[in-house]
């Protein structure tokens, strides 16, 4: 059997570099990017650091998001997508994310009731 610890562990601080890394960053790529790495934690057995990214998460949603959550007026603009893929990591780490989703609520009414977005 093939003996992946040590790359597991350097796979799980990569994360946590990557986390800490795009923070303070409102562009979803980097947020979506580790979204998709955790599924590929996930994917390949790997063991994901989640206390830790929980832990550099939930500051980030009790001090910043909800600031930046304030600052979104259209579900169009760059910082609408940003949000949204933070809050998908948050979720993907089981955080609570409702109260922070609800906010975006008013955003996405308009959206999901114009016929001309539906496929």
């Amino acid at each position: 059997m093939l003996d992946v610890s040590a790359a597991a562990a350097g796979f799980a601080g990569t994360l946590v570099e990557r986390l800490d890394a795009i923070a303070t960053t409102l562009d979803a790529d980097p947020w979506q990017e580790l979204l998709e790495l955790l599924h590929i934690a996930t994917r390949l057995g790997l063991a994901v650091p989640e206390r830790s990214l929980q832990d550099r998460m939930f500051v980030l949603l009790r001090t910043r998001l909800p600031g930046w959550i304030a600052e979104c007026r259209d579900a169009h603009e760059p910082r609408y997508r940003a949000v949204s893929a933070i809050l998908a990591v948050a979720n993907r780490l089981n955080l609570r994310t409702e109260e922070l989703r609800a906010r975006l609520m008013p955003l996405e009414e308009p959206v999901a009731s114009d016929p001309s977005y539906w496929p």
